[in-house]
């Protein structure tokens, strides 16, 4: 259970994504592809662990 998935999808979401669930799982995805976009030269672990650090 990701405890601080609402302040990160509202981050999201003011940033143009837009949501079909309510569920944590949905917000890591696009936090995965925000941070992706944003960085496209990190590598799996990095983005992992940027994801993680978020979290």
């Amino acid at each position: 259970i990701v405890t601080n998935y609402k302040e990160v999808k509202t981050l999201l979401q003011q940033r143009g994504y837009v949501f079909e669930s309510e569920t944590d799982t949905e917000v890591i995805a696009k936090l995965i592809h925000h941070l992706w976009m944003q960085h496209p030269t990190y590598s799996f672990r990095e983005l992992v662990e940027q994801v993680v650090q978020q979290l």
